[in-house]
C-alpha cells in the first residue's frame, strides 16, 4: 500500500509540478492612430452655378452704352487681342 501511495504522490508531482511555461510576449500591431498620417487630398473647387457663369445678357447694357458705330472696329480689335492673349497662355 505504501508503494501505491508513493506512486500516486510521484505521479501527482509530475502532473501538477514543474515549471509553468512563460506567457508568450505578443507585440501589439501598430494601429491606424500610430501610423503616419496621410496628406489630405486637396479639395476640388465646386462647380459654378448658373448664376455665377457670365452670359451675354449680363453685358448687353454695358456694351450698348460703350460701343458705337464710330468705335466698334477698335473695340473689336481690343477683344480679338484679348482672346489671342488668352489662347497663347
Amino acid at each position: 500500500m505504501m508503494r501505491w501511495l508513493l506512486c500516486g504522490v510521484l505521479l501527482f508531482a509530475f502532473a501538477c509540478g514543474g515549471e509553468e511555461p512563460e506567457a508568450e510576449t505578443v507585440e501589439p500591431e501598430p494601429t491606424e492612430a500610430l501610423a503616419p498620417a496621410e496628406e489630405p487630398e486637396p479639395e476640388e473647387e465646386p462647380e459654378p452655378t448658373a448664376d455665377e457663369i457670365p452670359i451675354a445678357e449680363d453685358f448687353e447694357d454695358e456694351a450698348e452704352a460703350e460701343i458705337t458705330a464710330e468705335n466698334f472696329a477698335s473695340v473689336l480689335d481690343e477683344l480679338e487681342a484679348e482672346l489671342e492673349a488668352e489662347d497663347a497662355e
